[in-house]
């Protein structure tokens, strides 16, 4: 909190630059995305002293920047940052912060953006990407993330290439950022979401990885143990492959345009609850200005009547860097805090009503609530055949049933259209081909027979004859495939 009013961290990134990239030219275009915008009143005559300086508040109109940059002592790291308020119509504070740190072996920026609420009670507004992030990435492009470049392109495998999909996935590419994986889609629409619309949307964020076919997923399958989305579903993989959360379309999440929103929404708010990298913050920045001032205190000072100046000179900077030290204990007793919560959260969503009364297992929902389905059917036979009426088991499960309802049963539905379509076959047309394609069957041909394999699964499989001169034969067909599958 400050000056009564109450922060909030609602956007942090933290990217790789590519090598030659200098401090300077980081800031060079931070002042230009401040000057450049016709929003801000500060103007590019404000910045004309800027360089003069190793520290400086610039103020005009409601706006501020506080300016920072110096080398190391020993000339192993660069590092300089630019702190940006302004007041909006709304009378929001927001403050964006960029710092740009260096050393031989890599260079980083930071931009995190804060809005300070006058109270708490405020709506806090939807996190934006800065203009600066984009600015950045276009006129300096990224810089490699572990074994990853970052940019806003989508990152196109090949058939053949599942072990780089693998690696991508099990965390194996040292990268920072997480991983988007793009599953194709059983039918032929290849993705539910344009790659090339999301890579725009997180270019900063995160990677965006794409598939380009339904066998490349069951190769996949088999490299990963499963850990890989499949069927159109989409994946996000965090660092060292400890984290995954699927994405796919829903009831709550009805629309492609829905389902971009709410993977932006997790991945800023997971950045955001980041801790930051040391070397690369606002304190690290404000330390490095501090050491450099007691350094040329102690290189300039001389015994003469200016001894007393020199004196306080060397009690103002010793003062700044015992604050220096505080706001160090005080973040990392607010990381320590953080943690606690996220533990605590974790612990009580292990058999929380959110988060499921079952353990999930290994099998991925094949089209969306697959898996759900499949369990209420479950219970409404054991309600039916195997609980008295009027227990305790009876109640639970109809109250398990009644929580559970599914507006669309999909595996009922796939029962219907393939009953239906194989009601009168005599033969495989192109109609009925193309709607079992739509369902999410493969089809090849084995002599005189049709095979047909669900969501690229060798474990789901069924032949049926070309031609038959029986009747029942696509009706037999259609039930055994149905027992199996759905």
């Amino acid at each position: 909190m400050h000056n009564g009013f109450v922060d909030m961290l609602i956007y942090s990134i933290e990217l790789p630059l590519p090598s030659g990239l200098e401090v300077k030219q980081i800031l060079e275009l931070a002042c230009k995305w401040i000057y450049g915008s016709k929003h801000n009143k500060l103007k590019k005559g404000n910045f004309e002293d800027i360089w003069n300086h190793s520290d400086l508040v610039i103020e005009a109109e409601g706006e501020k920047v506080e300016f920072g940059y110096t080398d190391a002592i020993d000339s192993s790291l660069s590092i300089g940052g630019i702190k940006f308020t302004r007041n909006d119509k709304n009378g929001l504070q927001w403050v964006t912060t960029i710092v740009s740190s260096q050393n031989p072996t890599q260079h980083l920026v930071s931009v995190q953006l804060s809005c300070e609420l006058l109270n708490a009670s405020v709506k806090l507004p939807k996190a934006k990407k800065p203009h600066f992030v984009k600015q950045l990435l276009k006129t300096y492009g990224g810089g490699m993330d572990g074994e990853i470049p970052v940019s806003d392109k989508v990152i196109e495998l090949e058939n053949g290439e599942e072990s780089i999909a693998a690696a991508l996935i099990q965390g194996s590419g040292n990268n920072i950022l997480p991983i988007v994986y793009i599953s194709h889609n059983f039918d032929a629409t290849r993705y539910i979401i344009e790659p090339e619309k999301l890579a725009k949307e997180l270019s900063g964020l995160a990677h965006i990885v794409a598939e380009p076919s339904q066998l490349f997923s069951i190769n996949l399958k088999k490299l990963t143990e499963s850990k890989n989305v499949y069927g159109g579903n989409i994946g996000v993989y965090w660092s060292k492959g400890n984290e995954r959360k699927s994405y796919y379309l829903s009831e709550t999440i009805n629309s492609p345009e829905a389902l971009k929103n709410k993977i932006l929404d997790d991945i800023i708010r997971s950045l955001v609850n980041k801790r930051q990298t040391t070397a690369c913050s606002w304190l690290h920045l404000q330390e490095n200005l501090s050491k450099q001032r007691l350094y040329a205190l102690k290189k300039n000072y001389t015994e003469t009547v200016n001894q007393d100046d020199n004196v306080q000179a060397y009690i103002d900077a010793f003062d700044t860097e015992l604050k220096i030290k505080e706001r160090h204990l005080e973040e990392a007793n607010k990381e320590i805090l953080r943690l606690e919560a996220e533990v605590r959260k974790l612990s009580a969503l292990q058999f929380s009503h959110s988060n499921g009364i079952l353990n999930s297992g290994d099998e991925q929902d094949l089209y969306p609530f697959e898996v759900r389905s499949f369990v209420l059917n479950a219970l409404k036979n054991q309600l039916e055949r195997g609980a008295t009426e009027n227990s305790r088991q009876s109640d639970i499960l109809h109250d398990l049933i009644k929580a559970n309802q599914l507006k669309d049963d999909f595996r009922l539905k796939k029962r219907e259209e393939l009953k239906r379509i194989f009601n009168d076959y005599t033969s495989m047309t192109p109609l009925i081909l193309n709607t079992l394609k739509g369902m999410g069957f493969t089809h090849s041909e084995d002599g005189k027979h049709h095979r047909f394999l669900f969501a690229g699964d060798d474990r789901y499989s069924g032949t049926t004859s070309k031609t038959s001169s029986d009747c029942r034969a696509g009706k037999n067909f259609a039930s055994d495939i149905s027992n199996k599958i759905f």
